[in-house]
């Protein structure tokens, strides 16, 4: 299918009458070292000592093929530190970098890239270590995430001394590497991006992470029921709403929500409006994550507003869809000023909490939906959380292994075009699963034709399978297994 130096604590002037007299600075003045690109050293950040194996610091790719970044972030030709998951270590080991203790201040804004492609990548996970435990990560990201690097962030505020720690674990087997780049810790909020495009402007990809109580410039909606819920963690009804949000993947990370406990009925309706998107010769894609779970969900509805006027839904969910995030598009008209509204509706009753996260407004239309060449990334299908062993990754050119997949992708037919495909090299062993699934499509009277380029060559083919799943069960509606040529 087509950085090594020990923070001093506590450390004086002796005797009392040397000089010169130390300097007085702030708690989280940049003097604490934690801005890093790696080039030169890893600053002031430093391994642990209770983990199972260290960071290295590298420029160009890792050792390993089919994993690892192929360059640093920073300059391209500059150095980066990443987990070399080869022999000895083994599926579990943990790897952190630790950074300066750091004193109460301000609240501050952590921003890195990282890096984590190969069939057997596991987790990276942040921590905000306040004392001898290392507590839950307040960020983390699972599994194969395409060879590129990605931006993360994490706000921090914390009432006492800290250290923030950086955590690689190790997958099944080697091709696992993990990588990170240009560490930065600066005074203030995360940035939130207030999504007020210009008229003709060039491309641009502009998200709302609900990180910050600003929720970017969204605002609630003054003539429906009641308001949206800015949230962590979960919503405090049981068998609904989700324990997470989708950007940190943790509960320390936010999400809005519309909590359908009493005072509310059936039908009410809470709308949150973005900031106004203004007249463009192209039209925008709507690209945002969300999660109706629970017994009694109603319904999600986004529309267009257009001078004071909802009109119809441009897009709409409705009933249980099972305790996950899932991501969904929309292509919105931009030939009149609009806002994006987005509409949660009670249920029949209280355990129906309606959430979304990760809003992404761009320049041009989404792709339709379910369609995707992987040229620009997964468009809208991902891994499975649930259900299977292991993973679809990204490829260019042949794969690792001789004798089987292919030797370009058919989009480009060159080295340099994109496909997915299933690594089933060791530690992969017969009968493990590898689902990669659409985004949710809505019920329609009318049928849907899916059409796809594989790719079956090998000795040891097993099977690929094109399942439906609605309510929960699988139909296989095509299977085919064996070597193909």
């Amino acid at each position: 299918i087509d950085l090594d130096m020990q923070p001093l604590q506590g450390c004086t002037l002796q005797p009392s009458g040397a000089t010169p007299v130390p300097p007085t600075m702030s708690p989280t003045q940049t003097s604490l070292a934690l801005d890093c690109t790696f080039d030169n050293d890893t600053c002031g950040w430093r391994q642990a000592t209770d983990d199972n194996f260290d960071w290295t610091r590298q420029q160009g790719t890792t050792d390993s093929s089919q994993t690892g970044p192929s360059a640093d972030h920073t300059t391209g030709s500059g150095y980066y530190i990443f987990i070399e998951t080869s022999n000895p270590q083994v599926q579990g080991d943990t790897a952190r970098l630790v950074s300066p203790l750091v004193s109460p201040g301000s609240t501050m804004c952590l921003q890195f890239w990282y890096h984590m492609y190969g069939t057997h990548v596991d987790a990276l996970n942040v921590y905000i270590q306040a004392g001898p435990t290392l507590g839950n990560p307040v960020w983390t990201r699972t599994g194969t995430q395409g060879d590129q690097w990605w931006q993360g962030a994490v706000q921090v505020t914390n009432s006492g001394q800290y250290n923030l720690v950086f955590e690689g674990v190790r997958g099944s087997s080697f091709r696992g590497d993990i990588a990170l780049d240009d560490v930065t810790f600066v005074p203030g909020n995360c940035p939130q991006i207030v999504v007020t495009p210009a008229p003709s402007a060039s491309p641009t990809v502009q998200t709302c992470d609900f990180e910050n109580q600003n929720l970017c410039g969204y605002a609630q909606d003054t003539t429906d029921n009641f308001d949206w819920t800015w949230q962590t963690g979960g919503t405090g009804t049981t068998s609904t709403g989700p324990a997470a949000d989708h950007t940190y993947g943790t509960p320390a990370g936010h999400y809005v929500y519309t909590e359908m406990s009493s005072p509310r009925v059936p039908g009410d309706v809470a709308r949150l409006v973005s900031p106004v998107f203004q007249t463009s010769v192209n039209s925008y894609c709507a690209e945002f994550w969300y999660h109706l779970y629970g017994a009694h969900i109603g319904t999600l509805n986004v529309y267009t507003r257009r001078q004071g006027s909802l009109g119809s839904a441009v897009w709409s969910m409705s009933g249980d869809q099972g305790n996950q995030w899932y991501i969904a598009s929309v292509t919105l008209d931009s030939s009149t000023d609009f806002q994006l509204v987005f509409e949660g509706v009670r249920g029949p009753s209280y355990r129906g909490d309606i959430a979304i996260d990760d809003v992404t407004v761009s320049n041009g239309a989404c792709v339709a939906p379910g369609d995707c060449n992987f040229e620009n990334g997964p468009c809208t299908w991902t891994n499975t959380q649930t259900g299977d062993e292991f993973d679809w990754i990204e490829g260019t050119g042949a794969t690792a292994s001789p004798s089987t997949g292919p030797p370009s992708d058919h989009t480009l037919g060159t080295a340099q075009g994109t496909y997915m495909y299933i690594e089933s090299s060791n530690p992969r062993v017969p009968g493990d699963r590898a689902r990669w699934e659409s985004e949710m499509f809505a019920g329609s009277p009318q049928p849907r034709c899916m059409s796809f380029w594989y790719h079956m060559r090998g000795p040891h083919i097993g099977t690929l399978n094109v399942y439906v799943n609605s309510g929960g069960a699988d139909l296989t509606v095509w299977q085919l297994s064996g070597d193909k040529g």
